[in-house]
């Protein structure tokens, strides 16, 4: 008898949400995203109830949810309808010139599933085939209609705000620290806006979220027992999906890793046997993502000597620049600097930093987005960064004495992938996207420091 009442609910709530997809899928495909939105926020309540006790981050995680969501229905029937707002950023189809990749991955998420349904031959994606196959799984499953494959992202935005705040009380931060650093991420400006796109941004960023946690727990298990197996598959999980979508980003966190087991102030060598298996595990998860996706990565390698190898991988890092240069975009920067050798791109490292950080200036802005609205968004960017830049360096110059290994894994990282977007990509719209995948690490990194900023 009790059986059968405590089955009843259960049966009754799976009916509750198969029903209406079925509805939505099979009759009415408009409502599906009204759909994933509240099934999303029905998940995201239960998973924030489980995992944040703080009230006052649910209500920062509910509200930033919310707004996404209804940023993405805005800007979806904006474009869809030609209203007469940002009339130039509009590309049709509820998709927007200032995220221009979103119509490569529409048009190949459709491509993938109308092959798959007629049995036709699969298009040639190249190396942006991870992003075109996970929007072509969102339309197979829910429809092919734009939203269906861009509400998951407010989702996803929500649940690495929720890998952050666990990260924050991991390491044990006082609880106005975790909720200044969740009301950044949440309310980021450029982060809320590329959520509401059709981008892997959001992916990217909770991919990183996820490895950084991953492997710091390896560094600095919570408990006294060695991480077990299940830690390791996850965190080669998380690093090989991280560099499927974003292979440089990969190859970063992997020299990262490397390059902090050889500063002497953080590891002692009776100390470093685990962060060695860390590096091997995620150097190997990065190789395999590269060979998923740009095996042209591995060229300069076959070269015999350490110095042809660094010669021919800048060669590759200067073509890549050079080819974004013959580009010729409005907000390209330095085009008659040429890099060919490594010396050359040391030399440009500390140019290649300020970029990043620093730029763009206030006249700058216009090259980035061409409107005042647009203006207006990037200088409230600018303003936050330098704020969380200053913050940083002064952290960095008051514990220079104090840092430990998570320190230096981080600060590697941040610095590391700084240089190679300021190099490689000389282009300040490009970057004013891109550089999220180094703030977001940084962000982490200024909240979980702060605290001892207090006690030094």
């Amino acid at each position: 008898m009790r059986e059968n009442c405590c089955r009843r609910p259960k049966k009754v709530l799976l009916f509750s949400w198969v029903f209406p997809f079925l509805l939505c899928r099979l009759i009415l495909p408009a409502g599906m995203p009204f759909y994933l939105a509240v099934a999303g926020f029905c998940l995201l309540t239960y998973l924030t109830r489980r995992i944040t006790p703080d009230p006052f981050v649910r209500k920062i995680i509910f509200t930033s949810y919310w707004i996404k969501i209804a940023l993405i229905f805005l800007f979806f029937f904006v474009s869809s309808f030609q209203i007469p707002i940002l009339k130039e950023q509009q590309l049709g189809e509820g998709l927007w010139r200032f995220a221009w990749d979103a119509k490569i991955y529409h048009t190949y998420g459709m491509a993938l599933v109308n092959a798959l349904r007629t049995g036709s031959r699969f298009p040639l994606m190249g190396s942006e085939w991870p992003m075109n196959v996970y929007t072509a799984v969102l339309y197979f499953i829910f429809g092919i209609h734009a939203p269906n494959a861009i509400v998951p992202n407010a989702l996803l935005m929500s649940l690495g705000t929720l890998l952050l705040s666990s990260f924050l009380r991991q390491r044990r931060v006082p609880s106005w620290t975790e909720r200044a650093a969740i009301l950044l991420f949440s309310f980021w400006p450029s982060l809320t806006l590329w959520s509401t796109q059709l981008l892997k941004d959001t992916l990217s960023a909770v991919l990183i979220l996820a490895s950084f946690s991953l492997i710091l727990s390896i560094y600095d298990p919570p408990s006294s027992r060695p991480p077990g197996r299940l830690r390791w598959s996850l965190t080669a999980s998380a690093v090989f999906l991280l560099t499927l979508f974003r292979n440089y980003v990969g190859i970063s966190l992997a020299l990262a890793c490397w390059i902090a087991l050889f500063i002497p102030k953080l590891f002692k060598p009776h100390q470093a046997v685990l962060p060695m298996l860390l590096a091997l595990t995620v150097t190997a998860s990065v190789g395999l993502g590269i060979l998923g996706t740009t095996p042209g990565y591995f060229r300069p390698l076959r070269s015999g000597t350490p110095a042809e190898i660094a010669t021919n991988t800048a060669e590759y890092i200067g073509n890549v620049r050079n080819g974004i240069v013959r580009q010729k975009g409005s907000s390209t920067i330095d085009p008659m600097i040429v890099l060919k050798t490594p010396g050359d791109i040391l030399r440009y490292v500390p140019q290649a930093w300020t970029t990043v950080f620093v730029r763009p200036f206030p006249w700058e802005n216009a090259a980035v987005f061409s409107d005042f609205s647009g203006s207006v968004f990037v200088t409230l960017e600018m303003v936050l960064i330098y704020g969380l830049l200053l913050k940083a360096l002064f952290l960095i110059f008051k514990l220079s004495w104090k840092l430990n290994s998570r320190d230096g894994l981080f600060l590697v990282f941040i610095f590391l992938l700084a240089a190679a977007l300021g190099v490689a990509v000389p282009n300040l719209g490009t970057l004013f996207r891109l550089r999220l995948q180094v703030l977001i690490p940084l962000l982490a990194w200024v909240g979980t420091r702060s605290v001892s900023l207090i006690s030094a």
